[in-house]
C-alpha cells in the first residue's frame, strides 16, 4: 500500500454470489493501484458467501468485512457500505464481475475534477465466454441531463466517484436503480465523463440482477415513471428543470394511437437516446413506437 497516492475504497455489496465471486475479488485484489481498500457488505447470504469472504479477507489485509443482521435490498445495501469507506474516491463493484486489474489506475487518472467517471465492459457468459458485445458502443453525447432521463448508461461496475459526489447523491433512494441516480446527479451538474476503454467483463448470467429484472413485465409507469419521480426528488434541481422533467412524466403517462410525447423523442432522438443515436430513421420510428409502448427504459 503506498499511501501517498488517494486512498480508492472499493465498495463491494454481496448477496447469495458464491459461485462466482472469488474470481471478483482475484481481480480486486489485483489492482495495479497502489492504495486500496475494499468495503464488503454481505446482505445476509444464505449460500457459502460469507466463508468464502471471511477466508478471502484473512488473507487480504485491504478486505474489511461487515455482514447485516437484517436484509436491507439491494440500493440500501450500497449505501451502507458507502458509509463505511474512506476513501476519497470510491468504486462501485458487483459480486459476479471481473475487473481489469488496472481499471482504478486507468479511472484515476481520466476522472480530473468531476464527480464520476465510468468506462466499459466487454460481456462474457457464466463461463467467462466472450459474447462478442459492448456495453456502450461509440462515444456518448452528455450535454444535457435529459440525456438520461429515458435510458441509463451509466453503470456502478465500471465507475469511479469522488468523495465530492457523495454530499449530492447520498441518501440512495430506495427504489429504483441506484446507478441511474447517480449517473442522473452528476450529470445534471456537468461533472460526469465516459471513458471509452474496456475495463470490466460483465458475466451474464440467470441470477445476476440485472437479467432478474429483465424477466420481469415492466410498463412506463412500472420503471421510467417512478425512475423520473425519483428525479424530481433531487433536493438541487432548478425549478425550471423540475418543471421539464414534470412535463415530459405527464406526457409520458399519455394513453393513445400517438403519444404526446413521440416528435419530441423524435425530433430530438440524439439527446434522449445517446447510446441508440446511429440508427435510421425507420429503426428510431420503430424503436420510439416500442419504447412508448413497453417503457423499457435503463435495462440494458
Amino acid at each position: 500500500m503506498d499511501s501517498s497516492s488517494p486512498l480508492v475504497s472499493i465498495v463491494l455489496c454481496t448477496y447469495n454470489g458464491e459461485q462466482f465471486l472469488q474470481d471478483q475479488l482475484a481481480s480486486l485484489t489485483g489492482q495495479t493501484y497502489p492504495n486500496l481498500e475494499i468495503i464488503v457488505v454481505d446482505d445476509c447470504s444464505t449460500d457459502g458467501t460469507k466463508e468464502l469472504l471471511i477466508s478471502y479477507a484473512s488473507q487480504h489485509d485491504s478486505i474489511k468485512l461487515y455482514f447485516n443482521e437484517h436484509n436491507l435490498g439491494y440500493n440500501k445495501n450500497f449505501e451502507k457500505a458507502i458509509s463505511f469507506a474512506k476513501g476519497e474516491y470510491l468504486s462501485i463493484c458487483d459480486q459476479d464481475d471481473i475487473w481489469f486489474t488496472e481499471k482504478i489506475q486507468r479511472l484515476m487518472g481520466a476522472i480530473g475534477n468531476n464527480w464520476a467517471v465510468f468506462s466499459n465492459s466487454e460481456f462474457v457468459d457464466w463461463q467467462m465466454k466472450p459474447m462478442g458485445l459492448k456495453l456502450i458502443t461509440g462515444n456518448i453525447l452528455m450535454d444535457s441531463y435529459k440525456s438520461i432521463l429515458m435510458e441509463n448508461f451509466f453503470t456502478g461496475h465500471t465507475s469511479l466517484l469522488s468523495r465530492k459526489s457523495m454530499e449530492n447523491i447520498l441518501p440512495i433512494p430506495e427504489f429504483g436503480f441506484y446507478d441511474w441516480w447517480i449517473g442522473f446527479v452528476c450529470l445534471y451538474h456537468k461533472k460526469l465523463i465516459f471513458h471509452d476503454e474496456v475495463l470490466t467483463y460483465y458475466r451474464v448470467h440467470q441470477e445476476s440482477v440485472t437479467q432478474s429484472k429483465k424477466k420481469k413485465k415492466y410498463s412506463i409507469t412500472d420503471d421510467l415513471d417512478m425512475q423520473l419521480g425519483i428525479f424530481l426528488n433531487y433536493k438541487r434541481l432548478k425549478l425550471e428543470d423540475k418543471a421539464e422533467i414534470t412535463g415530459i412524466r405527464r406526457r409520458l403517462r399519455k394513453r393513445g394511437i400517438i403519444n404526446p410525447l413521440f416528435y419530441e423523442l423524435l425530433v430530438n432522438y440524439a439527446i434522449y437516446f445517446p447510446k441508440r443515436k446511429h440508427q435510421n430513421s425507420l429503426s428510431k420510428l420503430n424503436f420510439l413506437r416500442k419504447f412508448l409502448k413497453k417503457g423499457t427504459a435503463g435495462i440494458f
